[in-house]
């Protein structure tokens, strides 16, 4: 599927930027860039977040289910990540 998603979702391949709410939740939540730029990568399916304009990430890293919601900045083509947790 990741080939596919790609297909669908070229925004997956933008530059990476952080949002602040991601940035301050990283150390309570477990996660670092690193692993969040795993999570884009690796991801196997998304939907439509709850809020217009953003997307909910399905990934695992490791033995973990995650979420990622992202954002894609389709004028500067950048993929803000607003914030992840393991589901």
């Amino acid at each position: 599927m990741p080939g596919k998603l790609r297909k669908s979702a070229a925004w997956l391949d933008w530059d990476i930027e952080i949002g602040y709410h991601a940035s301050k939740r990283s150390q309570v939540r477990g996660f670092n860039e690193t692993d969040l730029r795993i999570l884009i990568t690796d991801a196997a399916g998304f939907r439509p977040s709850d809020v217009e304009g953003r997307f909910v990430l399905h990934s695992r890293l490791g033995a973990d289910e995650w979420r990622v919601v992202v954002e894609p900045d389709f004028e500067e083509h950048k993929l803000i990540v607003v914030t992840a947790w393991r589901a």
